[in-house]
């Protein structure tokens, strides 16, 4: 069965993640923690590290994007 992706978020570190749907919001993986967010944790597919991969799987710098424009 193929996966499909149908929201991203970014993870903070220490079981914390960005999320923007609607409003961006802080929330959690940890069932213990106030921000705890069920639905994103039953829902959750794969996380993927994109530090340090620039110029590799189609990743770019913003400044080298032709979507972005620094004048």
């Amino acid at each position: 069965q193929k996966e499909s992706i149908t929201h991203v978020g970014i993870y903070l570190g220490n079981r914390k993640f960005i999320d923007a749907a609607g409003n961006i919001s802080l929330n959690s993986f940890d069932p213990d923690d106030k921000l705890f967010d069920a639905y994103r944790f039953k829902t959750f597919v794969k996380a993927r590290n994109y530090l340090n991969n620039t110029g590799t799987d189609g990743i770019v710098r913003i400044k080298d994007s032709p979507f972005y424009n620094l004048r």
